[in-house]
């Protein structure tokens, strides 16, 4: 059951973000692990550890894409030389957690914002910072003290 869902959600990520599903009338091209070493544009492909809709150039993600992990990582935005770059979003579904923003790899970095089991924090991400600067936490859509919040908070509140 927990696959299907990934899937219905998967699926709705990529045809919300502007990717059709449908190969024929989409432009994209389903490759092999053997053409992927060295194609060069729209493509769907899939390996033992995940899947990738988008753009690639001599084999790599660059360009706009849509990676999904095995684990349930959804990572949907811009590629460049196969790394995660520039704006996107970053959707853990094995941790309930959202990240929207500018992205170096998997982390933000500039204004952003990350959400965890209903609480988000916003801010500006300095790299290889998992708190931001000028932090600011929100539940339920209203606002609350960092040091209450399930992301930057001491256990027990």
């Amino acid at each position: 059951m927990q696959m299907i869902k990934q899937t219905v959600f998967s699926l709705a990520l990529i045809m919300s973000l502007g990717c059709q599903a449908d190969t024929a009338n989409s432009g994209y091209t389903v490759v092999t692990k053997e053409q992927m070493k060295s194609f060069t544009g729209r493509a769907i492909y899939a390996t033992e550890q995940g899947a990738y809709v988008g753009e690639l150039k001599n084999g790599n993600r660059h360009g706009y894409g849509i990676s999904y992990a095995q684990n349930g990582t959804v990572m949907a935005g811009h590629w460049k030389n196969d790394k995660f770059i520039g704006e996107g979003v970053m959707i853990s579904m094995d941790i309930n957690s959202v990240s929207a923003g500018n992205f170096d790899g998997a982390m933000l970095v500039g204004n952003g914002a990350v959400s965890f089991e209903g609480d988000v924090a916003q801010g500006d991400f300095k790299k290889g910072s998992a708190k931001p600067d000028n932090v600011e936490c929100y539940r339920a859509g209203e606002k609350i003290d960092c040091k209450d919040s399930k992301l930057y908070g001491t256990p027990g509140g």
